[in-house]
């Protein structure tokens, strides 16, 4: 028996872990407790891996669309026959709209510079990927205010935000090990969440804000920290530009305003703003939540100014501006957006709107970041010049502002990953040509043209570093020869893209080769790298900006953006209620008297990952609407019920269950469900549009953020009533009784109505 380094991507963690294998096959995975990095960390999903490797449903040979699209005929083809084809179709494409009709995905654990340069190199300005709604789209802001994405020093840190953003031992592992580790430092912990959540069970502080309000109640911090003098006054007057105006803009956010805005106590948001400027280094990691609302821009702009101002840029302890590794090619370097013209940018879809997300915005970043970094088109995790979903659709549906004809999704389910999927689906049935890549058959293969077999995470070699966040680079090792005709990635990208003339620049024959390359200039190959160990980074410097300045247009941090000044938007941060809350249209309210909260991320399940994995799906079994016990009560309902959450836009259905962890005005919604075991194909697609939680929000202009596109998917009103069993159930059962029943992750039986029925029988 062999144990292998490995590289988890059951998640976007990527946390390493040891696989036992003999003969090929695995026999178990389990934690690497000397990794400099993520020792330790290991969640269900990665420890359940073998499950995917070896399920009955995992695509193992490339399959050819024979029927109508979504109608499930196939014809299984050689991965030559798949790829010529594919080529053939993408030329004719190519030569009747332009490379601009052909849109690229991938998912986020998958590599994406392979897309970005195979899509640079084509001449397709267009491209989606689910960091449009989280990560990529705060790199974007952070570029836009200080020219890179800092990254929390979790090690050194005195204090830790947690702003909507809640690790636990099987979500985000090794970050909540990272946390749970400063806080036995003695590090302190605010949480700033609607939910009586995990990690605020552990705080020191925990503020139980409204969805949506976030932007408020960080421009209130700003107040108090200003006006109380607890910034970094030296770091502020010679390193900051605009500190004047924003302080000017905090005096209109004070504690008792906000209070009334956020729900949260003024004592809390005084008390909580002081601990954070004074208990520092203080660090506030990545959220998604605060991503997704129409204050977006603002509330990513707040907090990067919070860090700055305090005096935790770039210091022990604090947000590292860590910047690219030295010597390891780069993602940012292998996407090769140089290679796309400024005629091609020109014609990115959306980019009349959402301009935080433009090539232009990447244009005029250029000079500061060769000053700075030496190197031009920065795209540290693959942010900038991502399209507007919404825009791709219609564009697809209608020709508006062009035709696009094709779609090629690598490790990605686009018609469950965003807003109003209705409108991804009117698209997606438009097009010449769908090209998906996968371990499963999900709801987008569903609808393709070619669908091709993806090897899994231990199935191939792995460099990251979590896409050009840190110059961290970790390897992993392949532990298993892919089943069937499972190929990775590597193979997929450069096959294609020498069929497509781009050979020259593809230059590696195998994914080992091409990870050589990456290494050269270090003296190592891959295997020596990991025989090192698998980890190379740089030594940590400290305020590296006093030698270089910022990487902005001012060479200053930016408070007040001369970009977004440049652009038309407000160059300071502001707050502004969302569209269809109880605020803004308290008539309608009445009909919709809830707050929902869209992304309820169940630990089993990474994104739409893991819905028929048996020994997960037995930890949720179906999608759950989580109430408080008195909201339940008021609607006449009872844990179990099957009900319907309902907007103004749309409506989902799953199950009821009451915690005393959520907030008695609030419901929160469960995240990207489909159903494995309901029937594939047109009209259903395996349930693809009966609890996607994308049905609830709108992907119009009206409900978006305006300076990114960002959709509004947290803080809307709602309306939750109970329904009859969904048709869905029955699957489930049969389900449930070949996989031997499932326990229930909240304590009884699947089904409280099954349970009556057997008591009365």
């Amino acid at each position: 028996m062999e144990t292998k380094k490995v590289v988890c991507r059951a998640c976007d963690m990527f946390c390493n872990v040891l696989t036992d294998v003999e003969d090929n096959r695995l026999i178990k995975v389990h934690r690497d407790p000397n990794h400099p990095i993520t020792p330790h960390s290991l969640c269900n999903k990665g420890a359940a891996f073998a499950d995917t490797v070896y399920h009955k449903d995992r695509l193992l040979y490339p399959m050819k669309s024979v029927g109508k699209r979504g109608e499930g005929k196939w014809e299984r083809v050689s991965w030559e026959e798949a790829l010529d084809g594919i080529a053939e179709r993408l030329k004719k494409i190519v030569k009747d709209y332009g490379p601009e009709a052909v849109v690229h995905t991938s998912g986020e654990t998958v590599p994406l510079e392979l897309a970005r340069r195979f899509s640079n190199l084509l001449g397709s300005p267009n491209w989606i990927q689910a960091g449009y709604l989280c990560l990529g789209n705060t790199a974007d802001v952070a570029k836009v205010t200080a020219g890179l994405m800092p990254f929390p020093d979790f090690w050194h840190t005195k204090c830790i935000v947690l702003w909507g953003h809640d690790p636990q031992p099987n979500k985000w592992t090794a970050e909540y090990l990272w946390v749970r580790d400063a806080v036995k430092r003695g590090a302190k912990l605010i949480v700033i969440d609607p939910r009586n959540c995990f990690s605020a069970k552990r705080a020191d502080m925990h503020l139980r804000i409204r969805p949506g309000t976030d932007s408020a109640l960080a421009l209130a911090w700003l107040n108090v920290i200003i006006n109380e003098e607890l910034y970094d006054k030296e770091f502020v007057a010679k390193w900051t530009h605009g500190f004047k105006e924003l302080k000017e803009r905090v005096q209109e956010y004070t504690p008792e305003r906000v209070s009334e805005i956020t729900w949260a106590p003024v004592d809390q948001i005084r008390d909580s703003a002081r601990m954070y400027a004074t208990m520092g280094p203080s660090i506030m990691p990545w959220s998604s939540s605060t991503d997704q609302t129409a204050n977006s821009t603002h509330s990513l702009r707040c907090f990067m100014i919070l860090r700055a101002i305090c005096g935790y840029i770039d210091v022990e302890g604090g947000e590292l501006m860590m910047g690219y590794h030295p010597t390891i090619v780069t993602e940012d370097e292998i996407a090769m957006t140089s290679a796309l013209s400024s005629a091609q940018m020109a014609k990115q879809v959306g980019v009349d709107f959402a301009k935080v997300h433009s090539y232009e915005l990447w244009d005029k970043l250029n000079d500061s970041s060769e000053k700075v970094f030496g190197r031009r088109w920065t795209s540290q995790i693959h942010a900038g010049a991502m399209s507007r979903p919404a825009e791709i659709w219609t564009a697809m549906a209608e020709g508006i502002p062009y035709p696009i004809k094709s779609l090629i999704t690598v490790g990605s389910d686009p018609l469950t990953g965003y807003t109003d999927p209705k409108h991804a689906f009117e698209g997606l049935m438009n097009l010449d040509l769908i090209v998906a890549m996968d371990i499963f058959m999900c709801p987008t293969a569903q609808l393709a043209d070619y669908v091709l077999p993806a090897a899994n995470w231990a199935e191939k070699l792995g460099i990251h570093n979590h896409w050009d966040w840190h110059p961290i680079v970790i390897g992993g090792e392949k532990a298993l020869e892919p089943p069937g005709e499972c190929r990775d990635e590597f193979h997929f990208w450069r096959e294609l893209a020498v069929r497509m003339g781009q050979g020259n620049h593809w230059p590696w024959e195998t994914q080992r080769e091409y990870f050589d390359w990456r290494l050269e200039k270090t003296g190592m190959n891959f295997d020596e790298f990991m025989a090192a160990g698998g980890v190379n980074a740089p030594e940590t410097e400290y305020k590296k900006y006093e030698n270089t300045g910022f990487a902005t247009p001012t060479g200053k941090f930016e408070l007040y953006s001369t970009i977004m000044e440049e652009f038309g938007y407000d160059p300071l941060p502001r707050w502004v209620e969302q569209n269809s809350t109880y605020v803004s249209n308290p008539e309608l309210a009445k009909e919709y008297p809830l707050t929902y909260f869209v992304g309820k991320k169940d630990d089993p399940f990474f994104q739409s990952q893991g819905r028929q994995i048996a020994s997960l799906r037995r930890l949720m079994p179906e999608p759950a609407v989580e109430l408080h016990p008195d909201a339940g009560y008021d609607l006449g309902l009872s844990d179990g019920d099957y009900v319907a959450v309902e907007t103004p836009h749309g409506k989902i259905t799953g199950v009821v269950r009451f915690s005393d962890d959520a907030h008695p005005k609030v419901a929160r919604v469960p995240y990207r469900w489909w159903f494995p075991e309901q029937a594939p194909y047109a009209p259903n697609f395996s349930g693809a549009f009966q609890s996607q939680d994308g049905l609830l929000a709108s992907d119009s202009k009206e409900f978006a953020d305006p300076e990114q596109g960002m959709p509004a998917i947290r803080g809307l009103m709602c309306k939750v009533y109970k329904i009859d069993r969904p048709e869905y159930t029955s699957a489930l059962e049969e389900l449930s009784e070949n996989w031997g029943g499932f326990s229930d992750a909240w304590g009884g039986q699947v089904r409280r109505d099954k349970r009556l029925e057997n008591a009365t029988s």
